[in-house]
């Protein structure tokens, strides 16, 4: 089984998400963990790279989890906002930014340690962060909501509810 080098965390009130990948882009693990036993997860897993969004309670966290060996990136708001689509969860975004580094770094390039790959990934969000792309609707509001009512209405009618 492949080691963990990259863990992405979606802080949030009682139940964090935590995603881990190896240096490949592979899928080692999903969990689901609640406040409390969230660093004691993170003590178990080797040394690597921890990000998550920058929020109000990511810096103590990220403190914690320094002393456990990890090395934290905290992403700004501004850049993970345009791997979010409608309807998609905080998952969603965090394997597309795997994918994505993945795909333009990791794939392209041989690491001897862990230093070297966080340097790789520094280096690709430096360059993407020089010219960032928000995202782009392609649909007006009124289209989207019309769907919406569609679905609600499909949904309904599946449960008797019409």
């Amino acid at each position: 089984m492949a080691e963990v080098t990259l863990i992405s965390v979606d802080l949030a009130k009682r139940v964090f998400q935590a995603h881990g990948a190896a240096a490949d882009g592979s899928v080692i693990f999903r969990r689901k963990l609640p406040r409390d036993r969230f660093l004691s997860f993170l003590a178990d897993q080797p040394r690597c790279v921890v990000a998550m969004e920058a929020c109000a309670t990511s810096h103590g966290w990220g403190r914690e989890i320094e002393r456990l060996g990890h090395s934290v990136r905290l992403i700004p708001p501004i850049y993970v906002k345009p791997f979010v689509k409608l309807c998609s969860s905080w998952l969603n975004l965090v394997e597309r930014f795997f994918a994505e580094i993945t795909a333009r770094r990791i794939r392209r390039g041989s690491y001897s340690s862990v230093d070297d790959l966080e340097a790789a990934i520094y280096d690709y969000l430096a360059q993407h962060n020089e010219n960032p792309k928000p995202f782009r609707w392609t649909k007006t509001a009124e289209d989207i909501l019309t769907r919406e009512r569609r679905a609600l209405n499909a949904l309904d009618e599946t449960r008797g509810n019409r």
